[in-house]
């Protein structure tokens, strides 16, 4: 089928169509008929705007060896959203940017993006790019070109381009985490995302095929030769390098390690990342200058980037049979023998009861009694309980009304008895009341003993006191040591709600890290500790002062699998995919509508 089209209307892009296609070349599964396909399966007219309508082109760009088809449907239930929304201001072009070689320096990749896109870019022209992975990498590169317009120029960047939005792009390098993932994976079956369908079925119903606007061929596309298969593509490159196979080879994988080598740049990922970062932050409405005189504009910018939990650990459920010897009776048994009971001493039974009986050895001879023959009362009296010491010391200390603080009455001591009281000191020995020598002799001796006996009493008595001083000092150091500890505990908990409230604020599904905060506080006993999250993007520093993160970092979060699997399985449809496409399309609107604004204000600002 041959069909062509164009868009002649010079304030829109203009895409070229093939003339003809084959459903075999398609790099979709749906060949001509998948609504990622090319728009040429549109038999519809192009539809002039007639108005003063600008153009949004939003560009999607695949990571690391990843193909057109990297993005699934996500470019398609964008486009279909946006070309609703902004129907009255701007012409909605989306282009999947074509499958590139990740290989050599990433500058090649960028340099070739940009020879690309050069011919698409107007005036009135929005531009807009996606990246995934390296994608967002290179979209960074592409926006921070320098200008290469004449000395004069005003012009800071080669493109005008609108924002950046990334996902899970590794501007700070990837987390260390993930060395761990992969040489895990070796040694298990990967596991399969558990992602949940939508809850509303209409929120993505809107994934029919679209018009000549959604990724229209560009005559300037680049086509890789797609070949399928290892064993094919295998056969190319022998037949291709049969000469200097080793050669080739090597020549391959150090072109594949250098354009992922920008990765392991650090101080170059930092320069990268802060200067996209600080675009954000530009107010045109200002019109700031850099020092050369350059006029800066901004450049919006988002990562999502995706947090989770990691494989969830299958426990080994408990034993259906076989009691602990701690836990109760069952309400079913205890029924049963109740039951049993009652009907026993209703009825008589008709099973003869077994013969008590009782056997004593005396002088080597056994002797058997019947227990009838034993004077045992069957019915024995019930037994008053003693009485405890902490009811013997209430009734003490309520006799004795004139205990010291330090006596066990107060709350202090708690079981202790109570002191006795001092006895009295003897009184003074007089000599003059007796004659006899030997008398007064026997009795000073016994007035000494005496007096010797209450030292001792009275010594041992202040002894006892600071004994249980002592004890009610230790008791005051252990509650208020006891109360700090709560404090600070309360305090740490209270600091934990805040972080995870940041977090929550900061995730693009919060509902599923509910859940997963549920369960965790449910299992925190049998996990022992907090599960922390599992990431494929090193995250940028919290700020000192409010200790959150950047707002430009939206937190995605999945549950049950690894970083890795979470990193390639984004776009894949579920109920989180659905919220991320709603976010993005209402951050492109909200784009769209700031930047109208900063073009209204600045024109007036012109004399």
């Amino acid at each position: 089928m041959a069909s062509s089209a164009s868009y002649n209307n010079t304030n829109h892009p203009s895409p070229t169509l093939s003339p003809s296609l084959n459903p075999s070349t398609s790099p979709y599964p749906g060949g001509l008929h998948d609504s990622r396909a090319s728009s040429t399966q549109s038999l519809r007219p192009v539809e002039s705007p007639g108005d003063n309508r600008r153009t949004l082109l939003i560009i999607y760009i695949h990571g690391f060896l990843g193909t057109e088809t990297s993005f699934q449907s996500f470019p398609t239930h964008v486009h279909a959203r946006l070309t609703a929304a902004l129907a009255e201001t701007h012409v909605v072009y989306t282009k999947i940017y074509p499958r590139y070689k990740s290989r050599k320096n990433i500058s090649f990749a960028r340099d070739d993006f940009s020879n690309w896109l050069q011919p698409h870019e107007s005036s009135r022209t929005d531009v807009i790019l996606v990246g995934h992975s390296l994608g967002g990498i290179l979209g960074a590169e592409v926006a921070l070109i320098p200008s290469s317009s004449p000395a004069g120029s005003n012009e800071l960047f080669q493109h005008r381009i609108l924002g950046l939005i990334a996902f899970d792009t590794p501007f700070l390098g990837m987390h260390p985490g993930v060395v761990g993932t992969g040489i895990a994976s070796l040694f298990r079956t990967p596991p399969q995302p558990s992602l949940s369908p939508p809850t509303d079925p209409d929120m993505l119903s809107d994934a029919a095929p679209q018009g000549p606007t959604y990724n229209p061929r560009y005559a300037n596309d680049i086509r890789l030769a797609d070949r399928t298969g290892k064993l094919k593509r295998f056969w190319y490159f022998w037949n291709k390098h049969c000469g200097e196979l080793a050669k080739a080879t090597g020549d391959y994988v150090s072109s594949h390690l250098e354009f992922g080598g920008c990765l392991a740049d650090y101080p170059g990922l930092k320069r990268r990342f802060n200067a996209v970062r600080a675009l954000e932050d530009v107010d045109e409405t200002a019109q700031p200058r850099t020092p050369d005189g350059k006029l800066m504009k901004r450049v919006r910018f988002v990562n999502y980037y995706c947090a989770s939990t990691g494989p969830v650990k299958e426990r080994s459920p408990s034993p259906s049979t076989g009691r602990g010897l701690l836990e109760p009776p069952t309400s079913e048994l205890m029924e049963t023998s109740t039951r049993g009971s009652s009907a026993g001493s209703l009825q008589p039974s008709t099973v003869s009861s077994p013969r008590l009986s009782l056997e004593e050895h005396r002088d080597g001879e056994l002797i058997t009694k019947d227990i009838s023959e034993l004077n045992i009362d069957p019915d024995p009296a019930e037994v008053t309980p003693a009485t405890t010491v902490s009811e013997q010391v209430d009734r003490s200390s309520a006799t004795d009304a004139s205990l010291s603080p330090l006596d066990p009455g107060s709350a202090e001591l708690g079981l202790l008895p109570p002191l006795p009281p001092l006895p009295a000191p003897p009184p003074e020995f007089n000599a003059g009341l007796f004659k006899e020598e030997d008398v007064v002799k026997l009795l000073r001796n016994e007035h000494d003993r005496k007096v010797r006996a209450y030292e001792r009493a009275a010594k041992d008595r202040d002894e006892a006191l600071k004994e249980r001083q002592k004890l009610i000092e230790r008791r005051q150091r252990n509650k208020l040591k006891r109360e700090e500890m709560t404090k600070k505990q309360a305090q740490q908990q209270e600091t934990r709600v805040q972080k995870e409230q940041k977090k929550r604020a900061a995730t693009l599904n919060p509902e599923h890290y509910d859940k997963h905060l549920q369960a965790e506080t449910e299992g925190k006993s049998q996990q022992g500790r907090k599960q922390k999250d599992r990431k494929f993007c090193a995250l940028p520093p919290k700020d000192p002062a409010s200790g959150k993160r950047d707002d430009t970092w939206i937190r995605v979060y999945f549950e049950g699998i690894d970083e890795v699997t979470a990193h390639t399985s984004m776009f894949s449809v579920s109920d989180t995919y659905a919220k991320m496409v709603a976010d993005v399309v209402e951050r492109v609107e909200t784009w769209i509508a700031e930047d109208a604004s900063t073009r209204m204000i600045l024109a007036e600002m012109d004399p």
